[in-house]
């Protein structure tokens, strides 16, 4: 995707079912991360020496980058194909 692929991609923007459901995962990792790991698990965790295995401590990491890749899944492509590339983009750094 090049520079002038990104402005085509902006001036053409609409909200389309593929971005709606993309956004709404987006919102459920931020929300799930808010209000349950935050106040809820990384506490009782912590309060209760319990040996997670560190999910407690990278828990906002793995869902931030879920956020953010469905939040740019949903700003920038318009179907699956560029979908599916922007998570692999994203992820295979993660995993390998």
């Amino acid at each position: 995707m090049t520079l002038n692929d990104f402005k085509e991609e902006l001036k053409n923007w609409n909200l389309t079912k593929y971005k709606a459901i993309n956004f709404s995962i987006g919102i459920l990792a931020l929300l799930i991360y808010e209000l349950v790991g935050l106040p809820i698990y990384r506490p009782s965790i912590y309060k209760n020496k319990i040996n997670d295995f560190h999910i407690a401590d990278t828990l906002g990491n793995t869902f931030g980058t879920f956020t953010t890749i469905f939040f740019l899944i949903a700003i920038l492509s318009n179907d699956t194909s560029k979908g599916n590339y922007l998570i692999k983009l994203v992820s295979m750094p993660e995993i390998g």
